[in-house]
């Protein structure tokens, strides 16, 4: 049975709160990690392995179904959106086209840092795409409830304070 939406966060959450919990643990994981990456790095037989599992890799995706491999080959940015958001690559870039590459709330371009980074804002509940809009845009709309009223209340308070 798959879990649902809930039970991936709660477990994700209790996940993330015992690691947290044991920092000497971690550190021996990232240690161990780390070491061994480094022995990969200079051994050659592993060198020459991981090219034969590369070739194979590449011989086993070129045999498969168009059709695979376009679903396969999202990157990583557009599974998401279509996991999270339920945006299609094809939509995000008809709209990406459209809105010019500006969040559709205040226009400006994407850049880099936080909350100018451009994403798909979607209804949660019925995970309808809305459009592209910037972080910090957003954010504003989650935190004013993710709906109309507490927009148009937060309307209503700029124009009498103002």
């Amino acid at each position: 049975m798959a879990w649902t939406k809930e039970q991936t966060n709660e477990y994700s959450k209790d996940y993330q709160r015992r690691a947290r919990a044991n920092p000497e643990k971690n550190a021996k994981i990232n240690a161990t990690r780390r070491a061994n990456a480094a022995k990969r790095r200079n051994d050659p037989a592993w060198a020459e392995e991981y090219q034969k599992r590369l070739a194979y890799q590449r011989e086993w995706y070129a045999d498969q179904p168009q059709a695979y491999r376009d679903r396969i080959n999202l990157t990583t940015t557009d599974a998401w959106r279509l996991r999270h958001a339920g945006v299609t690559k094809e939509q995000w870039d008809e709209r990406f086209e459209r809105c010019n590459g500006k969040c559709e709330i205040c226009s400006r371009a994407q850049g880099s840092g936080a909350g100018k980074v451009l994403g798909a804002d979607h209804d949660h509940d019925t995970m309808v795409f809305r459009g592209i809009i910037c972080g910090n845009c957003n954010r504003g709309i989650g935190l004013l409830g993710d709906n109309i009223e507490g927009l148009k209340n937060a309307l209503a308070y700029l124009q009498r304070a103002t």
